[in-house]
């Protein structure tokens, strides 16, 4: 559930294996009677994440469960239109990736980060619904559990991660930043 920045919010869940949303109001009607289909029929999903997107509208990222494994997005806009196909998603990476974590950022697009098995990695969305990286920018090689992003309110981010290799002395929680132009300002992890 995220804001749609006038009073009301915009809510995903899953029936069977697919992702829809509504928009619903601050006295709890929702705005269509027939919910917004954001995955394609037939292709299960997980680790879904929603942020707030461009005037009133949202980002929903997720990973296919099938061969794709991917991250996949599609933007939900306050008209109730989608940006892309719901079977034919914005591909945010083809890589493998998943749970992903986003912030909106100060422009009005998103700023998120997924691990990727051994390490993790970043990009940005703007607001034109494109992405700013073709290959997304990596973090480290490290193995990240629990990671989240949040704005730096200068259209950056914090992400904040756990290192889950138990082998390693390092264990515990780290953050890296990163700044508006996508420039990670920590050499090391603090």
């Amino acid at each position: 559930i995220v804001s749609d920045g006038s009073d009301g919010s915009i809510i995903i869940w899953n029936k069977g294996e697919i992702l829809y949303a509504n928009f619903l109001s601050k006295e709890g009607v929702l705005k269509f009677n027939n919910p917004i289909q954001l995955t394609g029929n037939g292709v299960s999903y997980f680790g879904s994440e929603i942020a707030p997107f461009g005037k009133g509208g949202a980002i929903i990222v997720y990973t296919y469960s099938d061969t794709r494994r991917g991250l996949y997005a599609n933007i939900l806009r306050n008209d109730g239109t989608l940006a892309r196909n719901a079977n034919n998603p914005l591909v945010v990476t083809s890589k493998s990736g998943f749970n992903p974590s986003l912030t909106q950022d100060t422009n009005g697009g998103a700023i998120m980060a997924w691990d990727r098995v051994w390490g993790a990695t970043y990009n940005f969305i703007d607001p034109d619904e494109t992405i700013r990286y073709i290959e997304p920018i990596n973090l480290n090689d490290i193995k990240y559990t629990f990671l989240k992003v949040t704005t730096d309110g200068n259209g950056g981010a914090f992400i904040i991660w756990q290192d889950g290799d138990r082998e390693t002395p390092e264990e515990g929680v780290f953050m890296d930043i990163i700044n508006k132009d996508g420039l990670k300002l920590t050499n090391t992890p603090k």
